[in-house]
């Protein structure tokens, strides 16, 4: 399986950027072995916008090591998002995740901007492993992620 096909099998249309944006509006890429992180430097966190892990190697810990890893190296809080517990087993899960690895969840009413014309916005949970202020964060991702205007 390649990059594109893992990203596009990890994450549903409107989670994801087209695959054909210009380079400047992708994010960083890290491949790690077993899976891939999309993420942004940022002045005051790092956010991952994309984390997927092959399908053969879910739960075997491939993935936590490397989000532990990523975060060891970013020096600086980790931001992302994640669906709710309302949208099923899977999303509880990953949440469960997330908390087993230091995330707690910062904004529980967090909108995520569509992706492009014609994609719905997400009600998703923002999550991080540190501190970090909930309203500049959702400013800087919803300005220089998805280059939208706040919704709130």
């Amino acid at each position: 399986m390649n990059l594109r096909q893992l990203y596009e099998e990890s994450f549903p249309p409107e989670e994801r950027r087209p695959w054909t944006e210009p380079a400047g509006h992708w994010p960083r890429t890290t491949i790690f072995d077993g899976g891939f992180f999309g993420w942004w430097d940022f002045d005051d966190f790092v956010y991952i916008e994309h984390f997927a892990v092959l399908p053969s190697l879910r739960g075997a810990g491939v993935g936590g090591r490397a989000l532990d890893d990523f975060c060891r190296s970013a020096a600086k809080p980790v931001v992302l998002e994640a669906e709710p517990p309302t949208m099923g087993d899977m999303a509880r899960r990953r949440l469960a995740f997330y908390s087993r690895h230091g995330f707690s969840v910062l904004d529980k009413d967090y909108i995520q901007p569509p992706y492009g014309e014609g994609l719905p916005s997400v009600p998703l949970y923002l999550l991080s492993n540190a501190a970090v202020d909930v309203s500049t964060a959702t400013q800087t991702l919803h300005r220089k992620v998805y280059g939208a205007m706040t919704l709130t």
